[in-house]
Parts: C-alpha cells; structure tokens; sequence
C-alpha cells in the first residue's frame, strides 16, 4: 500500500514509520522541484512570461505538495482512531499544532482493527 495509493486514496490507514517517511520524502521531493525554478524568478524581469511560468510551476508544486500531505495526514488520523477533521486543529495557533505534531508524528497507533479499517502495521 506505500505506492501510490498513499497519495490518492482517503480512505486506510498508515503507521507513524510510513508517515514519516512519505512526509520527509515528500519535502525533500518539494525542494528539489523548487529550488530551480525559484532561480528562475531572479533574473526574470516584472511581467515577464518567465516571471508568469516561475510562479505557476510554484503554484502547482504547492499544491501537490499540500495536498499529498493532506491525504497521508488524514490516513495517519485514522490509524489513531481519529477522523481527519482534526486536521482543522491547524487553524489553532501553536496548541493545534502542537497537537497535530502529537498525533501525527507521535501518538501509537490502533491495535487491530479500527472503524477506518484494517490494521497498518503489516
């Protein structure tokens, strides 16, 4: 299930390990993209076509990169018996996140089977 079903299925659950890495995996990935095409934007001049694409290759890779977090968030939620609308914890300043980090990151997950389904740890 590490594929990419990790990435385009809400449903399932993922243990902290698989969270981790597809989390640091993903922000290494995110930089790599970035980093050139954010040189790009230096040398381009205001208004400029290159200055356009710059910030629209930005765009889309803040979004895929969001939003592949979002999906594997949500499933690392699951697997602690959460539902991924405390994800809006990140609306809280600092405790919200504090909180999330916990969950995310460090909280055990379900033993067995849960309400999201079958156990993650294979």
């Amino acid at each position: 299930m590490f594929g990419l079903k990790v990435y385009t299925l809400l449903n399932g659950r993922i243990g902290r390990l698989k969270w981790w890495l597809s989390f640091t995996l993903l922000t290494i990935a995110f930089f790599i993209a970035a980093f050139p095409v954010s040189f790009m934007l230096f040398p381009a001049k205001r208004g400029s076509t290159a200055e356009t694409v710059s910030i629209s290759i930005l765009i889309v890779l803040l979004a895929v990169y969001f939003g592949a977090n979002f999906l594997i968030a949500i499933k690392r939620l699951h697997d602690t018996d959460n539902s991924g609308w405390w994800l809006l914890l990140l609306l809280v300043p600092y405790i919200g996140w504090l909180l999330l980090i916990y969950f995310l990151g460090f909280k055990k997950g379900t033993i067995g089977n849960n309400k999201f389904g079958d156990n993650s740890i294979q």
